[in-house]
């Protein structure tokens, strides 16, 4: 897997500037760098992370409740399957997730 050097938003880009970097290469189709803990390429098809459409679909309870699973999930085969570390920091990353979404409430 190669992993995309970025090159910054496009002069004259109609991307609001307050958008995240990442974002904001997604939407204007500049390559990105593979980050497999915080944003996986694989999870961002179409230009839309899979979270973003959990979220939009499941609602605040859903998707605390699906980042629980996915939390759960990473601590029960870490190790197993790849890296301990990444294990854990996904499973991190799924626990910090959820907490952000109770703390902007419903």
């Amino acid at each position: 897997m190669s992993h995309a050097r970025w090159l910054g938003p496009e002069v004259g880009s109609s991307v609001p500037l307050e958008t995240p970097l990442y974002e904001r290469g997604l939407r204007q189709g500049i390559p990105v760098p593979d980050d497999p803990v915080n944003h996986p390429l694989h999870y961002t098809h179409g230009g839309i992370e899979t979270i973003d459409g959990i979220r939009a679909a499941l609602g605040q309870m859903g998707t605390v409740a699906y980042c629980r699973g996915n939390a759960l999930k990473y601590l029960w085969r870490c190790g197993l399957k790849g890296a301990q570390e990444e294990d854990l920091q996904k499973a991190r990353w799924y626990i910090d997730y959820a907490l952000q979404v109770l703390g902007e409430g419903p």
